[in-house]
């Protein structure tokens, strides 16, 4: 399709992140705008979605079905990319699991995504879910490019210090301190940690570009993705799941519809009462797995959090020693490495874990993309 460029500036929701300088054409109706120095912040994508798919207020349901089905070409797209890494570095645990985490928030929004097509197709009225939707979508595009990203930047930092390792293999080899196949081992570790380094850096852009595309921005070294802020842990550990695992079956859809079918006759109440039992009984499945889920996650987040103070100290008395010049310069990057690769692991929990409990709080509004409840390709294990 060719774009049609339209000089526009919209003082709008989106103007309190950037001025829009123009739009173009999107393959499924929507516009895409290119803003100037854009930040865009988590707790603003509601808005943002609101702005960038302006068409999904329209009353027609094709309009937002449209929508629907462009969000879900993204995320599947981003997601088969995520596990084809997860495949390529099966070897490699922590790297497979990295790829794994993201590709499991992305298909918890497909799972609600795929619920909202088919009530969409039932109802066309429904604008504010749709946003909702929709936003959910974007909360986990944003979350695993972050993600993403904290690898790329750590992994960067593992084979610049895998080079200088590489470099002194030789340096000592050449000066018979060292064997061939010491001098091999550290070449290959120097080729294995580029590959991996080069990895995340194109998932991460392809992440960015899908996570922009959802908001209706096109990408450019202006457009800033903030990272979010910390896990609101107070709220998570205050959570009353007895409470709230009540109040999620009651706001559940399913159970919703259910209760408010009519039933005419002894038999038809006796098959709505079957129908309200199993409802009910998906409901409290569907809580109890993302209850476990959050809960599993402040457990990795706090793990992290302790790795991390670990980290800080050893990277305190590293740059003791450099001070003290006892430190040669592939052990202070071998070091540093380390340090941004503990600080990437803190970043991802943190970020898992408010991932989990955005998913936790939609659910408690309603929405559910876990298996419990009957959804489609919902996530296993750890996001």
């Amino acid at each position: 399709m060719k774009k049609k460029f339209t000089n526009v500036i919209r003082m709008s929701a989106a103007a309190v992140l950037g001025i829009v300088i123009c739009v173009a054409a999107r393959p499924d109706g929507g516009m895409i705008k290119a803003y100037a120095a854009t930040t865009i912040e988590y707790d603003k994508l509601r808005e943002l979605i609101s702005e960038g798919n302006s068409d999904i207020k329209n009353s027609d349901s094709l309009s937002n079905i449209k929508n629907i089905e462009h969000q879900l070409e993204v995320l599947k797209s981003e997601t088969q990319s995520l596990a084809a890494n997860s495949r390529i570095y099966a070897d490699d645990t922590e790297t497979s699991s990295q790829y794994k985490s993201s590709a499991n928030i992305l298909n918890r929004s497909i799972t609600q995504l795929e619920k909202q097509l088919m009530n969409q197709t039932k109802d066309s009225s429904v604008i504010n879910k749709s946003i909702d939707t929709l936003t959910m979508s974007a909360q986990s595009a944003m979350i695993s490019y972050l993600q993403m990203q904290e690898n790329a930047d750590a992994s960067e930092k593992q084979a610049e210090a895998a080079e200088v390792k590489y470099d002194n293999a030789l340096t000592r080899q050449a000066a018979g301190a060292a064997t061939e196949a010491e001098v091999l081992e550290a070449r290959t570790d120097m080729v294995s940690a580029e590959a991996q380094s080069l990895s995340y850096k194109q998932q991460a852009q392809s992440l960015r570009s899908a996570f922009l595309d959802m908001l209706g921005i096109s990408d450019s070294s202006d457009v800033v993705i903030a990272k979010l802020a910390e896990p609101d842990i107070s709220a998570i550990e205050a959570i009353d799941p007895d409470t709230d695992k009540t109040k999620a079956v009651n706001n559940d859809s399913t159970v919703k519809s259910v209760r408010h079918q009519s039933s005419s006759s002894s038999a038809s109440k006796d098959i709505k009462d079957m129908s309200e039992e199993q409802a009910v009984g998906n409901a409290e499945a569907s809580y109890d797995e993302v209850y476990t889920l959050l809960k599993t996650s402040l457990e990795e987040y706090n793990a992290a959090k302790k790795g991390l103070t670990v980290a800080e100290n050893n990277y305190a008395a590293l740059g003791r020693k450099k001070t003290a010049g006892m430190l040669t310069k592939a052990a202070e990057l071998e070091g540093e490495a380390e340090y941004i690769q503990s600080k990437a692991q803190y970043e991802t929990a943190a970020m898992s874990l408010t991932s989990a409990y955005e998913n936790y709080k939609w659910m408690m509004k309603g929405y559910s993309s876990s298996s419990g409840s009957g959804g489609g390709s919902a996530a296993a294990g750890r996001n």
